[in-house]
């Protein structure tokens, strides 16, 4: 931020941290070109975001479950037997 600049907002749109920024910056430039992900860097990326969300939740990474959209991960929960 320049030195000039006070930015007073106490949560409506607060300044990303430069890391944030940085890899949200990165996943559009991976987005742009889908066709040099490959299977391998897809489910590396999958099991590491499962890892880090569990160590948030106190939780393990196989008690995450990722899902490609609402609908489906909905569909699977309203068809799946109540345990």
């Amino acid at each position: 931020m320049p030195e000039d600049v006070a930015y007073c907002n106490t949560a409506n749109l607060s300044r990303l941290l430069r890391r944030v920024r940085h890899a949200g910056e990165s996943g559009l430039a991976r987005r742009a070109t889908p066709w040099q992900v490959s299977a391998e860097t897809w489910f590396t990326d999958v099991e590491r975001l499962r890892h880090c969300l569990g160590r948030l939740l106190a939780t393990g990474g196989e008690a995450i479950g990722l899902i490609p959209s609402t609908s489906y991960g909905l569909a699977i929960a309203v068809n799946s037997p109540a345990t």
